[in-house]
């Protein structure tokens, strides 16, 4: 199976970059592409933009997509690349970190909470 994994840089520290460093360790044939990296604001939207066209432009080549996803810029990131993915036809397991997702997601207004999925 070819698995396209979609997620912050596995380099960096925290508890979802030592999930997909032990992931692509452990399966040496999953791909990885990386869409956010600490750094300036301008850094971080170039890799971001980067990184969406690599998974468009991988997608036709794939069987599913596994994305990384935790609360705040990263829900836009991943709904991009969810987006993509439905276009071609992809599935998408969504890999939800951030143990204050929940809080996040309750602080947003009623309007945004009740937006339609785009993982229907």
């Amino acid at each position: 199976m070819r698995v396209l994994m979609v997620g912050s840089d596995p380099t960096e520290r925290g508890g979802m970059a030592t999930v997909t460093a032990l992931m692509l360790r452990h399966n040496p044939d999953v791909r990885m592409v990386v869409t956010h990296r600490e750094g300036t604001a301008f850094r971080r939207l170039r890799l971001w933009v980067t990184g969406t066209v690599r998974v468009a432009l991988a997608l036709p080549r794939v069987d599913v997509v596994h994305a990384h996803m935790s609360e705040r810029g990263s829900v836009i990131r991943k709904g991009v690349v969810v987006l993509l993915a439905r276009a071609f036809r992809v599935p998408v397991v969504v890999h939800c970190h951030g143990a204050e997702f929940v809080e996040w997601f309750q602080g947003l207004p009623t309007p945004v909470q009740r937006a339609p999925s785009v993982a229907r």
